[in-house]
């Protein structure tokens, strides 16, 4: 059994995923999307996406990077872990829900041949 201070730990990480603001901000940022076109991509202010990528940042999930064109956020190992296995899970639950549907389907189609 996990401890309890780890236990704490992920359940921190957990509030952060919460957010489907920060999984997008996660996500764009993982396919190198400059924070000011993930606010129109998200349709979320600025100063929002900061406040935002600042949390993320104190968790070590984004981190500042200066480049030729000013200031960059990048993932961090530990982000990039986190988007990985997000995108795993994301697969998981689309399985589930197209076998669901495809299920679904079925049933409509042999009760259309009924009638």
């Amino acid at each position: 059994m996990i401890d309890g201070r780890r236990l704490r730990e992920i359940s921190e990480y957990f509030k952060i995923l919460g957010s489907h603001t920060r999984l997008g901000i996660i996500e764009l940022i993982g396919k190198g999307v400059h924070h000011s076109r993930i606010a129109e991509e998200l349709n979320v202010s600025l100063p929002a996406i900061f406040k935002h990528l600042e949390l993320l940042k104190s968790k070590g999930i984004v981190k500042k990077e200066i480049s030729g064109d000013g200031t960059v956020y990048v993932l961090t190992e530990r982000g990039k872990a986190l988007l990985f296995q997000i995108k795993k899970f994301q697969d998981i639950v689309w399985d589930e829900k197209r076998e669901e549907y495809e299920k679904l389907l079925d049933e409509i189609e042999g009760e259309m041949q009924r009638l």
